[in-house]
């Protein structure tokens, strides 16, 4: 676990920005949420298209990184004071929720980013515009502690390699 307590001073989002799901979810975002706020937000992420790039760029709160090196996706995710994710369709566990939690302070998600996962109370939800920018506002001054890092230890221990390989050899014996 390497999330940090303390504030970050911006908002992440990020994932293959080559995915047209994952690259309208943003833009939906831009549009309806993040255009009404002045908190700096980061997009990173592979492979953005020429468009993104250019429809992200009306947004002078909005950064764009692409392709960002797995190290800067790192700090990245280490020093928002929120990770914004958002899908538009609940599909299992992703990658980027587990790498968020892990490593990041804050989640903010809809409700289908944590749809039977059983990480809903490691989460912020948000389910409307108006719910995410409230949200926002709220979680933007409050400081990450050591209590929730300590609770997320505890819930994300499951989901560690170690015990998934511990898992796979009891079934395999």
């Amino acid at each position: 676990m390497v999330s940090l307590p303390g504030s970050g001073d911006y908002l992440l989002f990020h994932g293959n920005l080559s995915v047209p799901e994952n690259s309208r979810a943003f833009l939906y975002l831009a549009e309806t949420i993040l255009s009404h706020i002045s908190i700096p937000v980061i997009v990173a992420g592979k492979d953005p298209s020429g468009k993104f790039i250019r429809k992200t760029a009306k947004y002078p709160n909005v950064i764009v990184i692409p392709n960002p090196p797995d190290e800067q996706m790192d700090s990245l995710i280490q020093n928002a004071h929120i990770n914004l994710l958002y899908t538009a369709q609940s599909t299992g566990i992703k990658l980027k929720l587990l790498h968020a939690l892990y490593a990041g302070r804050y989640c903010l998600v809809n409700p289908p980013m944590v749809e039977g996962t059983g990480l809903e109370h490691l989460c912020h939800l948000a389910g409307t515009s108006e719910e995410t920018l409230k949200k926002l506002d709220e979680l933007m001054k409050v400081p990450f502690t050591e209590n929730q890092i300590s609770m997320r230890k505890k819930t994300l221990s499951d989901y560690s390699n170690r015990v998934g390989a511990e898992k796979i050899i009891r079934l395999l014996n």
